[in-house]
């Protein structure tokens, strides 16, 4: 059952009116109000759920990073490298779950010179449907906003020869692997020239290649 805001307003005035209606012929037992209010807690619980969970459509995800001369300025003045991260999001409607990475001041290679950039595979509710190890190819893009399209790219391909590969393209068995990506995504200057940032906004963009599995 797909649940919105608008059928747990319905859920709640019915339940009380009836308990209204009971109570004009006798006390509503304490029991019957407990899964009143536990119906409803659980109908909000899942909305928040279903408004987290972000699919990719057609294997495209984008991630708007707003307030970003303010979120640079935290970067630039923090002692340690500062992360921010987009919401989960699912490859499609039963695939991998992931989330991306962004270091506005950089890190390592990029440290105070680039965007660094990183996907991180998640554990999700249909890992146990899917292929492992992930093998599908992803591209990073940095939107340009304006009429040239002169995007920024980079394509990851999972490379079994990898130090940590294990930890980065199988199948999770904690919250979540480690990132893999690359610290000098995008130079600061050529972020900051081109037509990338627009309203203190920019765009990024991953593409994930289709699954190859036929089953």
């Amino acid at each position: 059952m797909h649940l919105t805001l608008g059928k747990v307003f319905f859920l709640f005035i019915y339940y009380y009116y009836y308990s209204n209606l009971q109570g004009k012929r006798d006390v509503l037992e304490d029991h019957s109000k407990t899964a009143v209010h536990t119906h409803l807690s659980l109908a909000l619980l899942k909305i928040r759920e279903n408004e987290s969970r972000s699919t990719c459509t057609n294997g495209m995800f984008i991630w708007k990073i707003t307030n970003y001369k303010q979120q640079f300025e935290q970067a630039v003045a923090s002692p340690e490298d500062l992360a921010i991260f987009s919401p989960p999001f699912y490859t499609s409607q039963y695939g991998y779950k992931m989330r991306l990475k962004a270091y506005l001041q950089g890190r390592d290679r990029g440290k105070s010179t680039h965007l660094s950039l990183y996907i991180i595979i998640m554990k999700g509710d249909y890992d146990a449907l899917l292929d492992w190890p992930f093998k599908q190819k992803i591209t990073f893009f940095l939107i340009d906003q304006g009429e040239q399209k002169a995007h920024r790219t980079h394509q990851l391909s999972p490379n079994r020869s990898l130090p940590n590969i294990k930890v980065v393209f199988n199948r999770p068995t904690m919250k979540e692997n480690l990132g893999i990506g690359n610290p000098c995504f995008v130079p600061h200057e050529v972020l900051e020239s081109g037509e990338f940032i627009k309203d203190d906004a920019l765009f990024i963009k991953a593409v994930v290649e289709p699954s190859k599995a036929t089953s």
